[in-house]
């Protein structure tokens, strides 16, 4: 039976007794799964990315194909979708960038208790940072939407990129909230870990 390298260290992590310093090797250990716990989550986090990039991609693509009346195979062209598709595309091509940019980036090495609490800090407030522009694309998207009730023109395009905006927006906070909810364990148990003494 396997486990995951921070099921590991938190094992190790429970297994010393609270009144009793790990021994170096024993901290080191946890140290280093719980480094490569976070490395593979960055890396699953990115992988997610890709996936919702990429989709959006597809997606776009086909829905401006839709959308024009020169390439449109539809008897009336769904107009009504051609700003949703430009987002969709534009959004998933930048965000792809950003994962092969972030997939061929090396990490840098981490053999310390202090240098992992500070990566994964690090990481962390990435994160969280963005979570707050996700809600603020959301939030965009949702004035574009309520403008093109207002009286702006033209609605239908106001309405078709409003719609765009918030749902990658929406899209984007879901994938980072996990990565925060994922990082949560793996800070607390390097939080656990005493100094290594040298």
């Amino acid at each position: 039976m396997s486990f995951p390298p921070a099921a590991l260290a938190l094992l190790v992590v429970s297994a010393v007794p609270p009144a009793t310093a790990a021994p170096p090797a024993d901290v080191d250990a946890a140290v280093g799964a719980l480094v490569e716990a976070r490395v593979d989550a960055e890396r699953a986090h990115l992988m997610r990315l890709g996936v919702w990039a990429g989709a959006n991609v597809v997606a776009g693509a086909g829905l401006l194909v839709l959308a024009r009346p020169e390439t449109s195979p539809l008897p009336t062209p769904a107009t009504a979708l051609e700003g949703f598709a430009v987002q969709s595309l534009a959004w998933g091509a930048i965000n792809l960038a950003i994962v092969g940019i972030g997939l061929a980036a090396a990490p840098p090495p981490t053999t310390t208790r202090e240098a992992a609490l500070q990566a994964e800090d690090d990481l962390g407030k990435v994160l969280w940072l963005n979570v707050g522009l996700d809600a603020g694309y959301t939030m965009a998207g949702a004035a574009l939407l309520a403008a093109s009730t207002s009286g702006a023109a033209p609605a239908e395009q106001w309405r078709s990129h409003g719609a765009g905006i918030a749902m990658q927006g929406l899209g984007l906070a879901a994938l980072d909230v996990i990565a925060v909810w994922d990082s949560g364990p793996r800070e607390e148990a390097l939080q656990a870990l005493p100094p290594a003494v040298r």
